[in-house]
Parts: C-alpha cells; structure tokens; sequence
C-alpha cells in the first residue's frame, strides 16, 4: 500500500517494524515498468511500485556546465547510437514527461557521465543518486536508486492524476500521507518545508538549457536551467521493486 515501510531485505508493512532496516517509504503502487523498456530488461520483477529514499541532497546542480556544453544529454545518446529512449521532453499528454521512465533517463545520464569526452560538464543530480547508492545499499531485488522522472515525481507530490501532469496545481495529497510516514522514522527527512517553495529536481530535459523540477508546495511542473543552484533545490532518489 502506498505509505507502507520498506526495508533493505526487499520486504514492506504498513506498520513500522523496527527490527528490520527500513530504507524508504512506498509511494506508488503498480507496474513501473510500462513504460520504461530498460527497467523492464533489467528487472523485469520490478512490477510492483516505486519507493522514495528517507534522504536527500540539497544544493544540486542538474548540470553546473551546460552551458559550456551547449547540448542535451539526449542528443549525445542519440549520436552515440544507445538504446535508451529520450529524456526530452515537450509538455504534452503525449509527451515522456506524463510517463515513468526516471530509471531510462538516469541510466542514459549515467552513460553520458561515464565518457571520457563529457568529464567537464557531468549532470550532478545524477552523480549525488549514484554516490547514494553507495551510502545507502538497496535490495538486488530491487532496481537500485535512480533519479526520478517528471511523472514519478509529480505520483509521489499528487499521486495519480487524470490528464496532464503539467496541468497539476495545489495538490499534494500523496506528499502529506508519505510525509506522515517519514516523521515515524528515526533519521527520516519529510519533502519539503510546510509554506516553502521547495523543489525536486526530474531526471527529463527540456532543451539544452533546462531541466523540469517539481515544487514540494503545490506539485505543480516547472523548468529551471540546469546550472541552477539554490538551497530550496534538492535530488531524491527512488527506487523501483
């Protein structure tokens, strides 16, 4: 169920179970791998929802140097042949933004991070996901932690929605029950502050320039250039089982 605790051996419950290590909270349920084909090659058991990390990292980048980079990362994807689908993204219905897809982008950013030619313009929201793997291990049931796509960000803000979630305004109902969860856990971190316009960045681009973030205030859809900073922008990672 969504706000069911989840624990490093790949187990959950609705109660809090406090001789096991829990590592996240529920809050989706259903087939993230849809619409995700990657996800669905790596792990194809992954069908059952999607779990939010207890932690976050604030001050981050998507990308300090895009504008010395003067691209996407999905036009490098693209030219180097990968199999991985776009992370751009227009604002339709239609568009990969209305789908979960966090786990493709996050892989496609970490092959582009990996090449030797982008070493001066790294996508930093993915760079803090991967060393948090290391600090926080996740079940190999699992799919490991990546960096949330517009849609998974906007299920954990809104939950699930009719239409577009670009058209989500002053809901974030799903984020008040995951929230009412968190505070049970010791070294648990709520998403965002109450009245703050805090924001989560997404793992999808827009241009070469911008980036889709999510205010934790109103679960509304933004874009923001990448090489922006702020204290009120922060990553958090997710995970798929």
């Amino acid at each position: 169920n969504i706000g069911d605790y989840y624990y490093s051996d790949g187990t959950y419950s609705t109660d809090l179970d406090t001789s096991k290590s829990v590592i996240g909270v529920v809050f989706y349920t259903g087939d993230p791998t849809a619409n995700d084909a990657i996800l669905r090659r790596d792990f194809p058991n992954c069908t059952h929802g999607l779990v939010l990390a207890l932690t976050e990292t604030n001050n981050v980048y998507w990308q300090k140097e895009a504008r010395a980079y003067n691209n996407t990362v999905s036009a490098w994807v693209e030219a180097n042949g990968l199999e991985y689908q776009t992370l751009l993204s227009g604002i339709e219905y239609t568009d990969p933004m209305n789908q979960i897809n966090g786990y493709n982008n996050t892989k496609a950013i970490e092959a582009f991070n990996a090449a030797e030619e982008n070493a001066a313009w790294p996508v930093e929201a993915v760079e803090v996901v991967v060393a948090f793997r290391e600090e926080y291990p996740a079940p190999a049931s699992s799919s490991d932690w990546y960096l949330p796509s517009v849609k998974e960000c906007s299920l954990l803000l809104s939950g699930e929605v009719e239409g577009n979630v670009l058209d989500v305004n002053n809901n974030i109902t799903n984020l008040t029950t995951i929230n009412r969860k968190l505070e049970y856990i010791p070294g648990g971190l709520t998403v965002g502050h109450e009245g703050v316009e805090d924001d989560i960045w997404a793992s999808n681009e827009r241009d070469l320039e911008y980036a889709f973030y999510l205010s934790t205030l109103t679960g509304k859809v933004w874009m923001n250039w990448k090489f922006y900073e702020s204290s009120h922008h922060f990553v958090r990672a997710i995970l798929a089982f």
